[in-house]
């Protein structure tokens, strides 16, 4: 799967940057993690989890959470909202987030933001200039106002802005379904499509497949060996892995394979009982 896929997706950079003008009187909120960088980086939080008053949490993309709710700053876009609307897949905390220039995000990873694990966050440019760099896996990823990016996040990135003016994108944490998969594959793909070998097989057998392809593949075992022992993070994980390969099944699935024994090769990573 590559690092970073443009979405066959596009969005009016006027009408995005008429709704960033709503804001702009808005409090920005500084990014909380300060090791992060240096120089100006801020945060208006469009979603957030649910319930949350303190700005600080309003901006915190907790990857426990799964509650998030609009925030009253979204009534003040109507476009964004329309932009939203879009996307077939579950929201989570959708932010507008600035880097002034002169500002450097140092490299770092955001642990589990990838399509393998199933969580994903995409990047829309409100406004930018040809100074920003953001730079992924050591490559620099060239992205226009009103594209819609997917970036792996859990690799090793870093962005500075060299420019003369902010650098604002919206930034969208979504969980994954068939409908990203489709999406980060490419038009013409049908939804929840695999490769040709796997596509018309059913899900037990994908699951056989897909257990016999990760005792096959060292890098796979050490994935699933290291996962979170929790089964809600851990068999989301698992169907997320099998799907980016070709091989389609559900959780439900797999925690029937389980229990039928047809799948022993779960038993080294699965805590479920």
């Amino acid at each position: 799967m590559k690092d970073r896929v443009k979405l066959p997706l596009h969005f009016s950079p006027d009408r995005l940057r008429e709704d960033l003008s709503r804001l702009e009187q808005s409090a920005w909120i500084d990014h909380f993690v300060k090791q992060n960088y240096e120089g100006n980086w801020s945060v208006i939080p469009l979603r957030g989890p649910a319930g949350t008053k303190h700005p600080v949490m309003m901006i915190y993309a907790d990857p426990t959470c799964r509650d998030f709710a609009d925030t009253p700053l979204l009534e003040a876009c109507p476009y964004i909202r329309e932009v939203l609307s879009a996307f077939g897949c579950p929201l989570d905390a959708v932010r507008l987030m600035k880097l002034t220039p002169g500002s450097v995000i140092k490299e770092h990873r955001d642990h589990d933001l990838s399509l393998e694990e199933g969580a994903a966050r995409l990047h829309i440019p409100v406004q930018t200039n040809p100074g920003v760099e953001f730079v992924l896996n050591g490559l620099p990823v060239a992205m226009a106002p009103g594209e819609c990016w997917y970036l792996r996040l859990s690799d090793p990135h870093r962005v500075a802005n060299r420019g003369e003016t902010d650098r604002v994108h919206l930034v969208i944490d979504c969980r994954v379904n068939d409908w990203l998969r489709t999406q980060v594959a490419g038009p013409g793909a049908p939804a929840g499509a695999a490769p040709a070998t796997e596509a018309n097989q059913p899900a037990p057998e994908n699951l056989r497949r897909f257990g016999e392809r990760v005792l096959q593949d060292a890098d796979l075992q050490h994935r699933l060996r290291t996962a979170p022992a929790d089964s809600r993070a851990f068999l989301p994980l698992l169907v997320g892995l099998g799907a980016t390969l070709g091989f389609h099944f559900s959780a439900e699935h797999v925690q029937v394979a389980i229990r039928e024994g047809r799948a022993a090769w779960l038993h080294k990573w699965d805590t479920t009982p």
